[in-house]
């Protein structure tokens, strides 16, 4: 699959494609991702939407509202070392476009609500790197 200058609506719908059927459990997401990226982009489009994911991740990693979802400025998530923060940007960027588009517009009780709402428990959401899916295309 050739793909255009359009990395980032790709991303959305790769991701979209990965959580069907899982349930919110990231292990099966991670596998339905690495799946769907083996099988239909070429490597140096999985670089690119590897970027393209990095910058999302950054996005989140960036906001302020971000950094108060975790437990030392109040929120919920523990926070037991830095890539913390990676592992849990990834997993929201495994969400989907409705989450990032919400969170940017409303805030960090958006995804307070989102986790309450699906009970998705802290294994799935302090899920190790769902970026990791990205890698390893000849396993």
């Amino acid at each position: 699959m050739t793909l255009d200058k359009c990395f980032r609506k790709e991303l959305w719908r790769v991701i979209e494609e990965s959580k069907k059927g899982t349930n919110f459990n990231s292990q099966k997401q991670f596998d339905n991702l690495h799946t769907i990226l083996k099988k239909n982009y070429s490597i140096d489009d999985i670089e690119m939407l590897l970027q393209e994911f990095n910058c999302v991740v950054n996005e989140y990693i960036g906001s302020k509202e971000f950094k108060e979802l975790f437990k030392v400025n109040g929120g919920f998530i523990q926070e037991s070392k830095d890539a913390v923060y990676l592992d849990f940007a990834s997993w929201l960027v495994g969400q989907g476009i409705e989450i990032y588009d919400r969170f940017f517009k409303k805030g960090n009780e958006v995804v307070v609500d989102y986790i309450r709402d699906n009970k998705i428990n802290s294994e799935n959401y302090e899920y190790e790197c769902l970026m990791y899916a990205f890698f390893n295309m000849n396993a």
